[in-house]
């Protein structure tokens, strides 16, 4: 009886220690399972962010792509490089002719004539002013030293002892005494007054000569 009795003690308590060890095993897979689904969904996420970094990456790639194209010049930019053509073809023109006078034309030979006349050379640089062409002029003050650039349709001198250097001029009136002109270009001359001189660097123009002791001559054929 007492043996019976010691035997199912022992039976219970085995049991109870198999139930223990079962329920601690249970727990023991739960925590496992649960930290393998964490680290799972952990994996995913980090999968996830990687897939949109690329898509960022390949979105802006285009715009890296624009920001290393050469920007367009604006217009400020574009009108100075054509100020600056222009200044240049310029500067080429009056090298072309000797470093003075006007810019050479197909029918105006004179324009790119070299300079080589002395006394054409200290009046141009001995000049008091410089003016724009008129189709129409007139000087009528006594010693005046002029430098006229453009055209002149009919210029007119009246002044005593004028010193004039001018682009082109049709027809050239000198009623002045001892008057220099030095014309580029001129198509006609009427000489009235006393002791003038006309010298052109272009084609003979018509001379006619009313008044006394004048000269016309080309440039660089004084004796």
């Amino acid at each position: 009886m007492t043996i019976s009795l010691r035997r199912r003690a022992l039976a219970a308590c085995t049991a109870s220690v198999l139930s223990l060890g079962l329920g601690a095993c249970a727990i023991n897979v739960g925590g496992q399972g649960d930290s393998s689904a964490g680290s799972t969904d952990q994996a995913t996420e980090a999968a996830q962010a990687a897939e949109a970094s690329q898509t960022d990456e390949a979105e802006a790639s285009p715009e890296d792509q624009a920001s290393a194209e050469p920007a367009e010049q604006t217009p400020s930019a574009k009108a100075s490089t054509d100020q600056e053509g222009r200044e240049r073809a310029s500067a080429e023109a009056t090298s072309s002719s000797g470093g003075k006078g006007p810019k050479p034309a197909a029918d105006r030979p004179g324009a790119s004539a070299t300079i080589t006349d002395d006394d054409w050379l200290s009046v141009l640089d001995g000049v008091d002013r410089t003016v724009r062409a008129n189709s129409a002029m007139t000087m009528s003050k006594d010693y005046d030293y002029v430098r006229i650039e453009g055209d002149v349709q009919t210029l007119t001198i009246s002044g005593t002892s004028a010193r004039v250097v001018v682009d082109y001029v049709d027809t050239l009136v000198i009623e002045g005494d001892y008057a220099e002109v030095y014309v580029y270009d001129v198509k006609r001359v009427v000489m009235r007054g006393t002791s003038a001189e006309v010298v052109w660097a272009g084609e003979t123009p018509t001379v006619e000569d009313f008044g006394d002791y004048n000269e016309t001559r080309l440039q660089g054929t004084e004796d």
